[in-house]
């Protein structure tokens, strides 16, 4: 017999030996099959009693502590609480073991049961719970949310994140901490929940979340930990950038599977919470930090300009945009600057983007620039080495650009059928971009043909957008796409 099944005998005689008591179930671990058995496993257990006062006098707590070497500690949460419950608890941590007793008028027998999962009779003197069924499981079960809660928490998730910034700012760490445990950390285990129950929603997590590391990835089990390292202001500033990065990446991918496109501010509160951070000394990568790259610009001959990247330290992602003016394009770029600059999950790597403006007939130096021709340009073609070219399919053909640029990742951008992106759809404030072939990443990964869902912002012309998406996926941040805004 091991040590639970101990546990539950002891409290099944004491029933069967008081005549007071009509009526015993047990639930918790004992009636859960997926529960962990082991030395730490307890009896939760309920008497339905004649007389609920005349019960309490008969101190069934010493009776049961002397088969388990006696009471190491006992909590009375009714009474600690005034008493207003309609049945006493007493939760017995022995020397060895651990039984939770409630008592219960047997009146409540058929609510109780209707209210407990998992509750399974193991005495019955007058047949009182005969043909009662226990609550399912289900009540620990997640759910598929609507809309409507599905924006609730990512509203009540962003909106705290301001209060833990500004307790830390203001050098409140228990503020801080607090709205960090009791509200944001809550709100990404809920999406999480969203997410990886999709689409059943037949995954529980069980009281106080125990089984929630089965929802993660080994890499995610890894870092979970370090949302729970609270004890600074440094730590606590990591950790809820940390919530921040991981909550933008899981809310997209689980309104992408629920066909909801997450709000559109979730981006713009990261940035605010990193700028009240700054104030107090902490940067973080939400912040435009000076990046890790010098860049040389010297006038040539012939009006032609040299470029020259000398990478110094950490992992530098090098856009070059030639234009001869009026490009809207780098803009663009700033506003998801974030996106590549956060911390890297599931192998993404995370990296200062640097993004420079070059005219015709450069000559461009560096490891492993992207070259971006979003129009015409009235000279030759950038010269040098890149990893990839992303180029307007309304101006540049992709078979000369193959030629000029052997080795490099080519992919054109537009509404042709040959087009490596191009669109399924493309509203006024909504699109689906199309990646239509197969290309390698920076990072030495595969992108598959695949449809994105994004909010489109109304005055965003339709190659920045699929520009945006091009370098975020040569970046190695597919997962950051799905139902952000560009």
């Amino acid at each position: 017999m091991d040590f639970a099944q101990e546990l539950l005998a002891a409290a099944t005689g004491l029933a069967e030996e008081e005549e007071l008591v009509r009526a015993a179930a047990v639930s918790g671990s004992l009636t859960d099959p997926a529960a962990i058995k082991d030395r730490f496993s307890d009896c939760d257990a309920v008497f339905f009693v004649r007389d609920l006062e005349e019960a309490r006098r008969r101190d069934y707590p010493s009776r049961l502590a002397s088969q388990f070497g006696g009471m190491l500690i006992m909590q009375k949460p009714d009474e600690m609480d005034g008493g207003a419950s309609p049945w006493f608890t007493y939760l017995m941590q022995f020397d060895r073991g651990r039984i939770d007793l409630r008592l219960l008028p047997v009146e409540r027998a058929a609510w109780y049961y209707g209210t407990e999962p998992g509750l399974t009779a193991v005495v019955d003197k007058d047949g009182l719970l005969d043909g009662l069924t226990p609550a399912g499981r289900e009540v620990f079960t997640l759910t598929r949310p609507d809309r409507t809660a599905y924006e609730n928490c990512c509203n009540e998730f962003w909106w705290t994140t301001l209060y833990v910034a500004k307790g830390l700012a203001r050098r409140q760490l228990d503020y801080a901490v607090w709205h960090l445990e009791h509200c944001v950390r809550p709100e990404l285990i809920k999406m999480l929940g969203y997410d990886r129950g999709y689409p059943d929603y037949t995954i529980t997590l069980e009281v106080g979340n125990k089984y929630l590391p089965a929802l993660l990835s080994p890499e995610e089990r890894q870092r979970w930990p370090e949302l729970y390292a609270l004890g600074s202001p440094t730590d606590c500033a990591r950790a809820l950038r940390l919530a921040m990065e991981w909550f933008l990446r899981v809310a997209g991918s689980a309104g992408e599977k629920l066909g909801i496109i997450a709000p559109d501010y979730g981006s713009a509160v990261a940035a605010r919470c990193e700028a009240i951070l700054a104030e107090m000394g902490d940067r973080g990568p939400f912040r435009r930090r000076a990046v890790a790259a010098i860049f040389h610009i010297e006038p040539q001959p012939m009006g032609h300009t040299m470029g020259k990247c000398t990478w110094e330290a950490g992992c530098v992602y090098t856009v070059i945009i030639c234009s001869d003016g009026g490009c809207s394009l780098a803009r663009r770029l700033e506003g998801i600057r974030h996106r590549f600059e956060a911390k890297a999950f599931a192998g993404e790597r995370a990296g200062e983007l640097l993004v420079l403006e070059a005219g015709a007939g450069c000559r461009i130096a560096g490891a492993d620039p992207v070259l971006i021709l979003p129009k015409q340009i009235r000279g030759p073609l950038p010269e040098g080495e890149f990893f990839a070219v992303v180029a307007n399919s309304d101006w540049f053909c992709e078979t000369e650009l193959i030629t000029r640029y052997p080795g490099a990742v080519v992919l054109t951008c537009g509404m042709r059928d040959d087009d490596a992106l191009t669109y399924a759809s493309c509203g006024e404030d909504q699109a689906v971009v199309s990646v239509q072939r197969r290309f390698g990443t920076l990072g030495g990964r595969q992108v598959l043909p695949q449809d994105l869902p994004l909010r489109r912002q109304p005055e965003i012309s339709r190659f920045d957008l699929l520009a945006c998406c091009a370098l975020l996926l040569l970046c190695g941040k597919s997962s950051q796409l799905p139902g952000i805004t560009l």
